[in-house]
């Protein structure tokens, strides 16, 4: 399995720019807004990284060529999602480094340093986003889904404006949503969802005929 994820990892060298340059873009873009900026700047590096790892497996057939080795189908889609966790985790360093260095040398944004909350509103989104997306990626494949996945990843970059404007006039609502999609509990209801996709892709990708 570890070899499936580093194969995600090698097979994108030139995308790699991505994780260095789009945190640091909506760190500067959304700097009006520091909590929605530290989360887009992962949520995007994670949605580039899982896009083009697609891409290519679709563009190459790697599919034929991974089932026609002694590997299990469930171990290839374990894979895709242990990969997507690895990008999610490198967004979440850059975008560490980079509020140290914001902090550090006294850059003018209203930027601080990652918090624990922010990291479990990033998984939170992140998940989300490789949840609804893998399982229709896998029963249809890319091209069919593309325009699917820039949907989820729009809605999820605009779900905390949206749900803050639409709340704004029901206090008690407001603070039970915030309660549920925030913090710890936020993050575990997004994993045990992401897990839940998982088992969904593996049916899926069980039944699929790659020949």
């Amino acid at each position: 399995m570890l070899r499936l994820i580093w194969k995600d990892l090698l097979v994108q060298k030139k995308s790699w720019w991505t994780v260095a340059v789009l945190p640091m873009f909506m760190l500067i873009a959304f700097a009006n807004q520091p909590e929605a900026a530290l989360i887009a700047g992962p949520l995007a590096v994670a949605y580039v990284l899982v896009i083009m790892a697609c891409v290519y497996d679709e563009k190459n057939k790697t599919d034929l060529l991974w089932c026609s080795l002694p590997i299990s189908r469930k171990t290839i889609i374990g894979a895709k999602y242990l990969a997507a966790l690895t990008f999610i985790l490198l967004g979440i360093l850059v975008v560490t480094v980079y509020g140290f260095i914001i902090k550090f040398f006294g850059i003018p944004l209203p930027i601080e340093v990652i918090s624990l909350e922010d990291i479990f509103g990033i998984i939170m989104a992140t998940s989300l986003f490789v949840a609804l997306f893998f399982p229709l990626y896998f029963k249809f494949g890319y091209a069919k889904t593309r325009y699917f996945g820039i949907l989820v990843y729009v809605l999820l970059f605009m779900a905390p404006q949206i749900l803050k404007e639409g709340l704004e006039d029901n206090a008690e609502l407001a603070a039970l949503v915030q309660k549920i999609t925030s913090g710890l509990s936020g993050a575990v209801i997004a994993l045990f969802l992401l897990g839940i996709s998982y088992f969904v892709s593996v049916g899926i990708y069980q039944q699929k005929d790659l020949t």
